[in-house]
């Protein structure tokens, strides 16, 4: 009984071992940017959306509690025209009056996301930043595509989420909680009062 006893606790270890190498190469593998990480701007995709290069590794990341104007709604056109027509009537309709509104609401929202795009990258594409996740447990580190949430600030301490807030390029994202909520909403809506970016008469 003792020997089956000791194998036993033996095969626990053994296990055990195996699952802490595997979770720490898991981890290598898909590193956190954590807290004041130095990281290098390889390329801005749109006014909320940038890939970074740390330690050697490619991390795709979304801007932590800020949300810019798309610079293309032609996918999501495209595929309500796929889908349309299997559907019962009244959801066909319902389907018709949403591509019907973005189809004539994206050129406006196509300006406004590439002007938040080019301006996200004139001041980081190519330069060297601190990247941060939140330090609240409650925040989720990464979104449903599996993208860094996080802040980015440039190394004379400017908060880029922030400033594209204030510049009227993006709007606080209240879907979704973060410490800075708040402050990017208040910064929101002194730039909108203001008629910056996004906000100006006739944009």
């Amino acid at each position: 009984m003792k020997n089956i006893r000791r194998r036993a606790t033996a095969a626990v270890s053994v296990i055990g071992v195996f699952i802490c190498c595997a979770a720490y190469e898991v981890n290598t593998r898909d590193k956190s940017p954590g807290l004041n990480t130095e990281a290098t701007v390889l390329k801005v995709h749109d006014g909320d959306t940038i890939t970074i290069l740390v330690d050697g590794d490619e991390q795709s990341c979304r801007l932590l509690g800020i949300d810019a104007p798309e610079v293309s709604y032609t996918k999501i056109i495209h595929d309500i025209d796929k889908i349309w027509k299997y559907l019962p009537d009244g959801r066909r309709l319902q389907c018709q009056e949403i591509q019907a509104i973005l189809e004539v609401n994206s050129e406006i929202s196509k300006k406004k996301g590439v002007a938040a795009r080019d301006y996200l990258s004139r001041i980081i594409l190519g330069t060297s930043v601190q990247v941060s996740t939140d330090t609240d447990c409650k925040v989720t580190p990464k979104d449903r595509f599996g993208r860094w949430l996080v802040y980015i600030k440039t190394k004379s301490g400017v908060d880029i989420n922030r400033d594209l807030v204030d510049k009227g390029h993006a709007l606080a994202d209240e879907r979704f909680y973060c410490t800075r909520l708040r402050d990017y909403i208040l910064v929101g809506q002194a730039s909108k009062k203001a008629k910056r970016g996004m906000w100006k008469e006739g944009e």
